[in-house]
């Protein structure tokens, strides 16, 4: 993370593990300048930053580009407002344990803005996410958000409002990094100043790739809580040329978080297999396999243990939830290693430390297209060494394609917010049993008429059969190499 930091300042213990305060809801923002583009650095930031809300803009994408193509681990099918203009459009991802919903009634649909409500137990919070052009100075988008936050606040008139995005704006005496002020610029100050909003950003967010042009401050966070947020540039992601901003804002209750989990990883290739066959060898097998079964192959499986425990080298690391298996720790290293680039960079911005940090952002690239590339490779080794329809072949499968993640947003129930998929069940249920009205006992069947005299006789179908239709398939340009639709 980034050392970049503005002058406002959480409450005191905000991100600590104190049991009586909350942790903080953790928003970033960028312009990834095409999201197919950097797709694996936006996959990879979600997984080693874990933010609650990522919001993008300059998606470039238009109604014609499935969804499902940028789904993410942990993460709610991505919220979109395309746009038919190049270099255009708005995407938002949500963690699915966030009781976060889009409020498209308060949105204009001509204009590049989108409204969220956040629902907590003692606040409620609107964010307005948007992206203005910077090839005018039109300001209608500006004013179409100011008109929504007055709709929004007469129905929750104590509620927060955060406005954030990519402004392209400049004032001279409110921004810094500004050396004029244009029109978009004093009318975007007049509307926070109207709205109560303070600007929190205080450092450059867009570096530019020619080194003769200068860093300014185009990304923008205006909120009316100022005192309750922190501030910090995060490396930009990819080919792009904006910096990530994250921010830390305090919440009055908690909402649901995920701890990592203490796994094992262990290197057999790096085995010393004569001393593991020497041990086994000595075992006293005669003894063994002389006690109960139960008891056999508790002591088989001990020494199996032993030997692999004794060795076979191992590393420990904790693993967030919904991590994806093709991530590893050369390219967690890699991306720390572009995070320190951009440190430096962005505090010496020599020619030197600008390439630098390009030759990082460049082997991040490789890093993740490498490590996707083998953990395909093995994945589709695995499954073609499988029966088709054994339980290890259904073990790879579900493993690769995340398969039991719910995707159900979170629900409301008498002003409860129920994120975790057995709550959901449990409320859908309980819902669906209090609709029912039909007394089951001693009720006869309704009479279903028959629509037809054919019958289905000797219906077989094989796994061979399956498997060879499965093969013939033709995969889709923009499938992700490790989507499910590679198991075949």
């Amino acid at each position: 993370m980034m050392t970049v930091q503005s002058k406002n300042k959480l409450k005191p213990g905000l991100g600590t593990n104190k049991s009586n305060l909350p942790p903080p809801l953790r928003l970033a923002f960028t312009n990834i300048r095409g999201l197919r583009t950097n797709l694996a650095d936006v996959e990879a930031f979600l997984l080693t930053n874990t933010p609650d809300i990522l919001a993008l803009s300059e998606t470039n994408l238009h109604s014609s580009i499935p969804s499902n193509y940028f789904n993410m681990p942990g993460y709610l099918p991505l919220c979109r407002k395309d746009s038919d203009r190049h270099m255009h459009g708005l995407g938002v991802y949500i963690r699915n344990t966030l009781p976060l919903t889009r409020e498209t009634n308060l949105e204009t649909d001509d204009q590049a803005f989108m409204c969220f409500r956040l629902i907590m137990q003692h606040n409620i919070s609107y964010f307005y996410f948007l992206y203005r052009s910077p090839s005018t100075q039109d300001c209608t988008i500006i004013n179409k958000v100011s008109d929504s936050i007055d709709t929004a606040l007469s129905f929750d008139t104590s509620a927060q409002v955060h406005v954030f995005g990519d402004f392209n704006v400049h004032h001279k005496n409110w921004l810094g990094f500004s050396t004029y002020t244009d029109a978009a610029g004093s009318a975007t100050h007049s509307f926070s100043v109207s709205h109560s909003l303070s600007q929190i950003v205080t450092f450059p967010t867009r570096f530019p790739d020619q080194e003769e042009q200068h860093a300014s401050l185009l990304d923008l966070f205006l909120t009316t809580v100022p005192d309750d947020c922190v501030t910090k540039a995060d490396s930009p992601l990819g080919n792009a040329d904006h910096a990530v901003i994250m921010v830390e804002i305090a919440l009055n209750s908690r909402p649901k978080t995920e701890e990592p989990v203490l796994k094992t990883m262990r290197y057999y290739k790096k085995a010393d297999w004569e001393a593991i066959r020497d041990l086994i060898r000595d075992a006293p097998w005669g003894n063994i396999f002389s006690l109960p079964a139960e008891q056999c192959a508790t002591e088989t499986t001990e020494w199996f243990k032993t030997a692999i425990e004794a060795h076979v080298p191992m590393r420990k690391f904790y693993s967030k939830p919904h991590s994806p298996q093709w991530f590893t720790s050369t390219c967690a290293t890699a991306i720390a290693q572009r995070q320190h680039a951009f440190r430096r960079f962005n505090r010496h911005k020599s020619s030197s430390n600008r390439q630098k940090y390009k030759e990082a952002r460049s082997n991040v690239k490789k890093e993740i297209a490498t490590a996707k590339r083998e953990f395909t490779e093995t994945t589709k080794k695995r499954i073609e060494a499988q029966k088709l329809g054994t339980r290890d072949f259904w073990k790879i499968y579900n493993s690769v394609v995340n398969n039991g993640q719910s995707t159900i947003p979170p629900l409301t129930n008498n002003h409860e917010v129920v994120c975790s998929a057995t709550e959901k069940a449990n409320m859908l249920a309980s819902r669906f049993a209090s609709n029912s009205t039909l007394d089951p006992l001693n009720h006869p069947l309704p009479d279903f008429p028959m629509r037809t005299d054919a019958t289905l006789d000797d219906l077989e179908i094989t796994p061979a059969q399956v498997h060879a239709i499965i093969k013939t398939l033709t995969l889709p340009k923009h499938v992700d190499p490790t989507s499910s639709q590679l198991c075949y």
